[in-house]
């Protein structure tokens, strides 16, 4: 089957997208006044012609762009990365840990991290996070799993990454996930000040995150009582490591706001990070014929951030917090549903199930949810994950409670 009909048949399939990316399709774009640019990209399919700008030596439009995210992220500067995240972390630790020395992350870390240092010439140590009681999955995308009867699906320990400091100076750098595929975010702060406290540089992969910035705005915005009625992470305190002394953090702008798949954002931080050296390294890793179409979805996504973000972010969040009580009121009477798992310090704009107890394995409650128009991200073990994005509407909710009910 052709790509170009697979897509058309799925259009028709499809009721509501629970997986990547973010914007979940034409649908938002409309909604948010930008249908027509939009639905006219091979319009944006150009190359480095005059007034276009150049990637590799940005002074124009592009240079603009990389102004806007600084200004979102509030960074020392932002990069944009069209090879993805993949490549804004391998440039990090390209950028970080000197060939022959380490870098500490985490065990079941991305495959791009494994792949950084590898192209580094330096070695990888591993630390294992915590395990995430009640859940059974495997996870997309991870470098490996973790040894033994653990999932390791929990949070980075801030004392095992200062054990791992203390034993091996030859570490150059610490990369942890925060958060990870799941939503599970770890104290980034301890972290950085540990790192820090032993002239480290601590990289953060926020490639599931890339919306924390924007949602902790809106919980300091409304108050401390808002972010306990959607039961926020902190309660209104910073949890994107923008804000929580993080070096060098990379955000993947596709996977939960509105930018296309394969675009990302760097955020440089501090000036423990050398930005002309972390720039060069991203651009070695970047085609020389970067795509356009993913650098005016960047720059679509920080416009309808500066412009609509406020209103947008705070539906978004109410949502899924009316989601989030509507359906666990719902499971607890029903004893053949997917039970919502309750994550402490967990981003709820991920929401997990679990269907322990139900009869059912994952697969087959994917397979089920997907017979309804439902997909979800992905389905393993005893857990289904459906991530929302800044494109996930009201009425798309609405279809997820009767496809979950339907099949309970």
């Amino acid at each position: 089957m052709q790509l170009t009909d697979f897509l058309k048949r799925q259009d028709r399939k499809e009721k509501a997208s629970f997986h990547m990316p973010g914007h979940k399709g034409r649908a938002f774009f409309e909604r948010a006044g930008y249908g027509d640019l939009m639905e006219k990209l091979v319009r944006c399919d150009i190359t480095e012609i005059p007034g276009a700008d150049d990637l590799r030596d940005a002074q124009g439009a592009i240079r603009e762009i990389c102004g806007r995210y600084a200004d979102l992220y509030g960074s020392r500067r932002s990069f944009l990365s069209v090879n993805g995240s993949s490549a804004a972390i391998m440039a990090a630790v390209r950028t970080f840990v000197r060939p022959g020395r380490k870098l500490l992350a985490p065990v079941n870390c991305h495959v791009s991290v494994e792949g950084g240092a590898r192209l580094a010439g330096a070695k990888l140590v591993s630390v294992t996070p915590d395990d995430l009681p009640g859940v059974s999955c495997t996870v997309p995308g991870s470098a490996a799993e973790p040894d033994g009867a653990g999932n390791g699906l929990g949070p980075v320990p801030p004392e095992k990454i200062e054990e791992a400091l203390e034993r091996d100076d030859a570490i150059d750098a610490v990369l942890i996930t925060h958060p990870n595929y799941l939503g599970v975010m770890s104290d980034v702060e301890k972290i950085a000040e540990l790192t820090h406290a032993r002239g480290k540089t601590l990289i953060v992969d926020q490639a599931h995150g890339a919306h924390l910035k924007f949602f902790d705005s809106a919980f300091a915005a409304r108050g401390s009582s808002y972010a306990e009625t959607v039961a926020a992470p902190g309660k209104g305190e910073h949890t994107a490591a923008e804000d929580l002394g993080a070096d060098l953090v990379i955000d993947s702008t596709h996977k939960t706001l509105a930018s296309f798949t394969q675009s990302s954002v760097a955020n440089v931080m501090t000036e423990a990070v050398d930005a002309e050296k972390y720039e060069q390294e991203l651009l070695l890793l970047e085609s020389t014929s970067p795509s356009y179409l993913l650098m005016t979805s960047l720059a679509v996504n920080a416009e309808i951030l500066y412009e609509q973000g406020t209103d947008l972010i705070r539906d978004w969040i109410m949502a899924v917090a009316d989601f989030r009580e509507l359906y666990s009121s719902f499971a607890e009477q029903k004893e053949t549903a997917l039970k919502l798992l309750d994550i402490g310090g967990c981003d709820i704009s991920k929401i997990v199930l679990s269907t322990e107890g139900t009869g059912k394995t994952a697969e087959e409650a994917g397979d089920a949810l997907m017979e309804e128009g439902i997909w979800p991200e992905f389905a393993s073990g005893n857990t289904v994950l459906l991530m929302t994005g800044i494109g996930t509407a009201e009425e798309d909710f609405d279809l997820l409670v009767e496809a979950l009910a339907k099949i309970a």
